[in-house]
């Protein structure tokens, strides 16, 4: 028995003849997402509920796609000071989960001849140094040897300088990459510099803007109306403060989000490597569509699950982490960005998407980051047969 039909079975309500996680609804289904059966979404809200209290996590926001239905739940607080409390509609910082739709982004205008992968960087953004030699697929499998602007002194000096209300230009932030690391296809290495220069790649090739093709080639804003590109976009509606510790200090710092979130400066420094908004429905549901095929072709799937020996996590392919979870093979992405944390993970044998948003960071060296994302798939693996 399947992780669906248990989530039907489970529920006390009588299974209809075909399984389905799908509480019963008036609404057709191409109306609106189906909601989960009522057991199988209280357990997920007392997850989320217990996650949040045992972490001391100001708030959070959590929802689970499943056999064409949606649970959304909601945890405490998105403003401490105001005791505003998180709601499905919230917007929450997602850091470098941004990564995964723009990398999707490329492989859609891979697929309508606009660019392609094994172009070389030169022939979109040519002032960057050894641009001849970097393809746009070693930027997206982070194999081109950059190295990260991110937590370089002169950069972090410039930014400081600059104050928290400043907005950067892409090109401004890529003057203060250091060094290369390696020589592009070398080696496997992080750098969030890859996606400040395939956005600069797409607008060259469109000669457009990221934030407009994301949502004409991509993203709806008919259908994803609570994912936000910041720096084009400005936040609307409900939206997170993002909490964070300075050194020792037990009290949390809060963030400015003034206006863009956590603050125009990091928002506007991540870019196109950063700087999404979203809801936690809205992630789920775009990630679950690309997941499973639906936003892209049959080889670019093939051509984003490509995975390539990485550190941590072991495997990456386009825009895409390969790694275990509560003991359950997962693609997807993980984000931090100033005052949040974000999951969103796909599980391909279940084909179950889960996204998980804190408005807590904890720093790179907490172990607890994925936890609430981790304790959710243990509940659909324990629902499991």
């Amino acid at each position: 028995m399947g992780v669906a039909a248990l989530l039907a079975a489970g529920c006390g309500d009588g299974s209809p003849a075909t399984p389905t996680a799908c509480a019963a609804s008036d609404a057709p289904a191409s109306d609106r997402p189906q909601d989960l059966k009522p057991a199988a979404a209280k357990r997920l809200q007392g997850t989320l509920d217990r996650v949040r209290r045992e972490q001391e996590i100001p708030g959070a926001a959590a929802a689970v796609v499943i056999d064409g239905c949606l649970w959304v739940g909601a945890s405490g607080l998105a403003d401490v000071r105001t005791r505003e409390p998180v709601r499905a509609e919230t917007l929450f910082a997602v850091g470098s989960v941004t990564k995964t739709f723009v990398a999707a982004l490329v492989l859609k205008l891979a697929e309508d001849g606009v660019l392609g992968l094994d172009d070389r960087l030169s022939s979109w953004v040519p002032a960057f140094p050894d641009s001849r030699r970097i393809t746009l697929r070693q930027l997206l499998n982070h194999t081109a040897g950059t190295a990260d602007f991110v937590g370089d002194g002169r950069f972090l000096a410039a930014q400081r300088r600059r104050g928290v209300g400043a907005a950067w230009r892409p090109q401004q932030v890529v003057r203060y990459v250091p060094e290369p690391l390696a020589k592009p296809g070398e080696r496997w290495h992080y750098s969030n510099t890859n996606y400040l220069l395939l956005g600069l790649a797409i607008e060259a090739a469109t000669d457009s803007t990221v934030g407009r093709e994301l949502h004409r080639r991509l993203l709806p804003r008919a259908t994803f109306d609570r994912i936000v590109f910041q720096g084009e976009e400005r936040p609307r509606g409900a939206v997170a403060i993002g909490y964070h510790q300075l050194d020792s200090d037990p009290e949390l710092e809060s963030t400015p989000n003034n206006p863009l979130v956590p603050s125009t400066s990091e928002a506007t420094t991540a870019w196109a490597s950063g700087n999404l908004l979203a809801s936690a429905g809205d992630l789920a549901r775009a990630g679950d569509s690309l997941f499973r095929g639906e936003l892209l072709s049959a080889r670019s799937q093939r051509e984003m699950t490509g995975w390539v020996k990485a550190l941590e996590p072991p495997e990456y392919g386009l825009g895409l982490a390969h790694d275990e979870l509560a003991g359950e093979e997962v693609w997807g992405h993980s984000g931090d960005i100033l005052g949040f944390h974000a999951d969103l993970w796909h599980l391909p044998k279940s084909r179950v998407t889960v996204a998980a948003l804190i408005n807590y960071q904890a720093g790179g060296e907490s172990t607890d980051k994925d936890r609430l994302a981790e304790t959710l798939i243990s509940d659909m693996r324990a629902l499991g047969p």
